[in-house]
């Protein structure tokens, strides 16, 4: 109630002011409390899950993938970076999907209705591509790599480039409806979203290396995916219920 509060009596500035470096609202302890304020609203938790999940994903895969291949049977050598050669096509073709399909849908969407406008939920059905091709890319890559053979890398690259495509399409279309949903706190969901990203990429990170040392590949990122998994229907349940 506070934060609805908040925003009918912010403070309308015109397009020059709000570039201007140095404008402050509020005291520093309300500004650092406001983001917090933003994870009563469920589309902020959508976007963090979603975002965090996707990043936390392809930064382990980064990290442990080069090992697989530096070792037998790839035994790559120097070569291992191009093993990202997966993640760059992935996001490639993401940006591609993205500027073609995103908007196009939201229109389409748009042109049903009685009113003529779009609702922010009418992006969602965007993102479940997207979601499930980066899940099961996660999937992908875990079980290939826990079962190596000579031809196995081109199933860990094609996982790495799946995660690639996700983590490039799902925040433009998750930022886009945040700025949609909570127009005036926007900011303030980003914040957290970006907070997100960091903790949950450095949490996998983190213990990822020791677990698939001692677990093998597929049980850490069996569970990854099915982390993924549960975020993406949480997309289903929003848009549902709208």
């Amino acid at each position: 109630m506070e934060t609805v509060e908040r925003i009918e009596r912010a403070e309308q500035l015109t397009v020059k002011q709000s570039l201007r470096i140095g404008i402050r609202r509020g005291g520093l302890l309300q500004n650092f409390l406001n983001p917090w304020r933003s994870l009563a609203f469920p589309g902020t938790w959508l976007v963090m899950l979603h975002y965090g999940g996707l990043l936390g994903g392809l930064v382990t895969i980064a990290t442990v993938g080069p090992q697989f291949l530096a070792s037998p049977p790839y035994l790559w050598g120097k070569n291992v970076g191009l093993f990202n050669i997966g993640a760059i096509v992935g996001g490639l073709l993401g940006f591609l999907a993205t500027y073609l399909a995103a908007d196009h849908l939201l229109t389409v969407r748009a042109k049903r209705e009685q009113h003529g406008f779009a609702e922010p939920e009418n992006r969602l059905p965007a993102m479940f591509p997207a979601l499930f091709i980066a899940t099961t890319g996660i999937w992908t890559f875990g079980f290939c790599a826990a079962n190596p053979s000579p031809s196995a890398w081109a199933g860990m690259v094609v996982g790495f480039g799946m995660v690639g495509f996700g983590i490039t399409q799902i925040p433009s279309i998750g930022f886009n409806y945040l700025i949609d949903s909570y127009r005036d706190i926007s900011a303030d969901c980003f914040v957290m979203t970006t907070i997100s990203r960091s903790v949950v990429s450095f949490a996998w990170t983190f213990f990822v290396s020791g677990w698939v040392q001692s677990a093998g590949a597929a049980l850490p990122f069996g569970i990854f995916g099915m982390l993924m998994a549960v975020f993406a229907l949480l997309t289903l349940v929003s848009h549902l219920s709208k």
